[in-house]
């Protein structure tokens, strides 16, 4: 009873609780604005170009990956000293 009791007191004081409006969240420079378009996934992805990934961006891949794997070994023999 005393669980049941509690619980009501409970729902009481957070029903009486203030709650603010869903509206005031909105910045008063986006309140007048339209919201953005819904567009499908099959829209968005014909507007994608050509692959990225050309003969170029192997070397260059190649090239940064070396790069990361020295600076790696320069922080591993830094923090052993």
């Amino acid at each position: 009873m005393r669980i049941v009791l509690s619980l009501l007191v409970t729902l009481l004081v957070i029903g009486c609780a203030r709650v603010p409006e869903i509206d005031a969240v909105v910045a008063q420079d986006e309140a007048g604005t339209d919201y953005p378009e819904l567009v499908s996934l099959e829209r968005l992805f014909e507007k994608t170009t050509d692959p990225r990934i050309d003969s170029q961006s192997e070397d260059a891949l190649a090239g940064r990956a070396a790069t990361l794997r020295a600076r790696a070994a320069r922080l591993r023999r830094r923090s052993t000293e």
